[in-house]
């Protein structure tokens, strides 16, 4: 996901920033699937859980905002 970011900001064509922004939220969503697997397993704890899906959504949020504007 971060490389995918990475890749966005370096493009100068605004289609291609897009292509990345939307690789990005679609790895995204498997980190999201991972962070509820290890919650499921007890891995993390409902606090841990509970912090990492609220940064997630703000990641999505802005990668949604970045999707928006290209």
């Amino acid at each position: 996901m971060e490389v995918c970011i990475y890749h966005a900001n370096d493009q100068k064509e605004a289609e291609r920033k897009t292509a990345y922004i939307i690789e990005a939220l679609d790895n995204l969503i498997e980190v999201k699937i991972c962070v509820r697997v290890l919650h499921d397993s007890k891995q993390l704890s409902l606090k841990q859980f509970a912090y990492l899906c609220e940064k997630m959504v703000e990641v999505e949020d802005q990668l949604k905002k970045w999707k928006t504007y290209y």
